[in-house]
């Protein structure tokens, strides 16, 4: 199988947030990630009195990211269970 790298992406990914946060297209947004990147992204959105959670695999420790969101959602086998078939 081979996998392609995409450039950018996480930079749409927080240009998207912030400009439909600014359009008050969404009061709650949730950012499937463990970038510590993202979380000037996300203080800009929780400006715009917007709740960003973050969902991401787990075990791990609380990320930079993590810790910045509003909340987060542990996609763990409890979360993921109902969603497979």
């Amino acid at each position: 199988m081979k996998y392609q790298t995409e450039k950018g992406v996480d930079v749409k990914v927080a240009v998207d947030m912030l400009s439909m946060a600014f359009d008050n297209q969404y009061d709650t947004a949730i950012l499937v990630s463990n970038d510590g990147d993202f979380a000037p992204a996300v203080a800009e959105v929780q400006r715009l009195h917007k709740q960003v959670v973050n969902a991401d695999f787990v075990p791990r420790l609380p990320s930079h990211l993590s810790k910045s969101c509003t909340s987060t959602i542990p996609l763990d086998k409890k979360f993921l269970r109902p969603c497979a078939f």
